[in-house]
């Protein structure tokens, strides 16, 4: 479903000049940009990956549109941060932050139709929303794990692996995004197809996890890290971060397929 805006206050909201629009945009990710840094949320080359996408996002189909990515990058971060294992000890980097929005940008750049990229932008973060947010609070949980393919039980936070509470968590955070969808078109189709999308990817993200992903034998534990002497499963080049690209880019290919934007 492509919708063209039909809240009458986000589209006057929306309508401001691109030059002031873009002079916010900036502020605002250099204000952002000083909080994630500080508090370890992102990288600083991540926040430059993240201005830009704004930036581009603000120049082709508005100010407003950035709340989707906001939502995202705030709720994600901090997330991620406040994992007790975590791994990017100084916040997410430029690669994890393309492997999220790499999709909507490349839609931005490509595609003609602005309605078609405003609710590309939604769908895309609705997955990548609703995936992050099943793998940490499912990694944080430590709830019983199964692998989405073979229903071998698994280590929490191994990709592949689903759980009753990850799941739940997903969807709360396709939800997150399908409410706020209602913000650009107030209808309930819309905001359907949004969470339906959302849930969707989070779990062809977990199947592509399964069955693509490099998994590596270390101390008789199979880890997502590793040399390809110790690849036990999947593909050494598919790591974490090209399986959310993958999961994100096969859901939104399918909706231009289904559905061409006119």
């Amino acid at each position: 479903m492509w919708p063209s805006i039909s809240n009458p206050f986000f589209d006057s909201l929306n309508s401001l000049q691109t030059q002031y629009a873009i002079l916010i945009t900036f502020v605002c990710c250099g204000l952002f940009g000083t909080i994630a840094v500080k508090k370890k949320w992102l990288t600083a080359n991540a926040i430059v990956a993240t201005s830009l996408i704004a930036l581009v996002i603000t120049y082709k189909v508005g100010l407003l549109l950035l709340l989707y990515p906001f939502l995202f990058a705030l709720i994600g971060s901090k997330l991620s941060y406040t994992q007790d294992n975590q791994k990017e000890k100084n916040g997410r980097t430029a690669k994890q932050v393309l492997a999220n929005a790499g999709v909507a940008f490349i839609a931005i750049v490509f595609l003609p139709s602005e309605q078609t990229i405003a609710a590309i932008i939604i769908y895309v973060f609705s997955i990548a929303l609703a995936d992050t947010m099943s793998s940490e609070i499912g990694k944080r949980q430590n709830s019983p794990t199964i692998d989405i393919c073979t229903l071998k039980k698994v280590e929490p936070g191994l990709s592949g692996g689903i759980s009753t509470i990850g799941t739940l968590a997903g969807i709360l955070g396709a939800t997150i995004i399908a409410v706020a969808a209602m913000l650009y078109c107030i209808d309930i189709r819309f905001f359907i197809s949004v969470l339906l999308v959302g849930i969707i990817g989070m779990f062809l993200d977990s199947v592509i996890g399964s069955i693509a992903q490099g998994k590596y034998l270390m101390n008789n534990k199979i880890s997502e890290t590793g040399n390809k002497e110790m690849l036990a499963k999947g593909f050494h080049l598919i790591d974490n971060d090209a399986t959310n690209f993958l999961s994100i880019l096969i859901v939104i290919l399918s909706l231009l397929f289904l559905n061409p934007p006119y």
